[in-house]
């Protein structure tokens, strides 16, 4: 306790259990989905040319922050099914 490199540590940890539950989030297609329009930048800012703009379908898994992770999902079921592979992930990693 106290390491400087206790942060960095969790930090990768924590980035290879995001990453593993990403993979099955996406392949079992679990999450929000968001229809967004863009005029070709890469910024989620709304379109100034409308003419231009594009419409693009964005799915939302989580949302991280610092030490917090949210997950978030369209129902109920979706979201245990997310937690149940977050938890599967979590154990991959030997984390209860």
């Amino acid at each position: 306790q106290g390491s400087v490199f206790r942060p960095m540590l969790f930090s990768i940890v924590v980035a290879g259990i995001t990453a593993a539950a990403k993979k099955e989030f996406d392949r079992e297609k679990l999450g929000v989905v968001v229809e967004v329009q863009r005029d070709g930048n890469k910024s989620f800012q709304p379109p100034t040319n409308t003419k231009k703009a594009v419409s693009e379908t964005v799915r939302y898994t989580d949302i991280c922050f610092a030490d917090d992770m949210e997950i978030v999902a369209m129902n109920v079921e979706d979201l245990q099914r997310m937690l149940t592979i977050m938890d599967r992930c979590c154990t991959k990693f030997n984390i209860e």
